[in-house]
């Protein structure tokens, strides 16, 4: 992902569709950016009015030109769009010959996609997406080809205690969430975290699988293999490669455990060596 933002050049403009607050970190870039979701909350907003641009949209119909934009950056947003078929003809419309769309989205029958739709009365998630299919879609609906794509781990984020502000937005079977004791929150979200990574590495199964990221060009390029990092935060939901860990120090027994303080947010993580195909 972020290997396609620095690719970017300053005259260069990314539209981040379903954008909330910001999909990514705009200020580290120097290219045009382009936010448009339905509900803009002006309060959390990034301003930078000479490059920053938001749009208040559906994604079915883009207010952009045709040909206007390098690259489309849907980032956990397509799972909620109703009809995500016209959305994705609206990315191939507004795409330039060159551009490149990055889509990431759940499996929509992972056991994380799963227990996120119990606890929070389906949590916005109106499609359900198999990895094939939602490839063949994307590439025919948008005029792309796949390039790339890479599994995405889970760190059962949405298990967090929420702040009382986002409490306020979830539904009643997810308000308890806000009732537990910060440390019991801690100790469910990490040992959910724990007992799937131990059970993917001992059985070979997926149960700590968000889903996917895909990489789609209107050309042909040639780009570095991304990683599937297989420890994932609990709390911020950064992927942390095991060799950068190691090589920074920041991993180390605790309790007859190996855990990880997180490159990002410095938060302690158990930790697991990646099984084979995973960093």
């Amino acid at each position: 992902m972020e290997e396609l933002l620095e690719a970017l050049a300053p005259s260069d403009t990314a539209l981040d569709l379903g954008c909330g607050p910001g999909s990514f970190d705009y200020s580290r870039y120097l290219f045009r950016v382009v936010g448009i979701d339905v509900h803009l909350d002006a309060a959390n907003l990034f301003r930078d009015d000479q490059r920053v641009q938001y749009i208040q949209s559906s994604a079915e119909e883009i207010p952009l030109q045709d040909g206007s934009v390098d690259l489309v950056f849907c980032h956990h947003t397509l799972e909620h769009f109703p009809d995500y078929k016209r959305t994705l003809s609206e990315i191939g419309r507004v795409l330039s010959p060159k551009g490149l769309l990055w889509i990431a989205v759940p499996d929509g029958y992972s056991f994380d996609d799963l227990l996120f739709r119990h606890i929070f009365s389906g949590g916005g998630h109106v499609n359900q997406f198999r990895r094939v299919q939602l490839s063949r879609d994307v590439s025919a609906l948008t005029g792309t080809t796949l390039i790339q794509w890479v599994r995405l781990h889970s760190g059962f984020v949405y298990l967090k205690s929420p702040t009382p502000e986002q409490l306020v937005h979830f539904p009643e079977t997810a308000k308890y969430l806000g009732k537990l004791p910060e440390r019991l929150s801690t100790l469910w979200i990490t040992g959910v975290n724990l007992v799937t990574r131990l059970l993917d590495k001992t059985l070979g199964s997926e149960a700590s699988l968000y889903g996917w990221g895909f990489v789609f060009s209107k050309v042909p390029i040639e780009m570095a293999s991304m990683k599937s990092c297989f420890n994932v935060c609990w709390n911020c939901g950064s992927g942390n490669a095991a060799e950068d860990l190691a090589r920074e120090g920041l991993i180390s027994p605790w309790l007859g455990f190996r855990v990880y303080r997180c490159r990002g947010c410095k938060r302690r993580n158990f930790f697991l060596k990646p099984p084979e195909g995973t960093a």
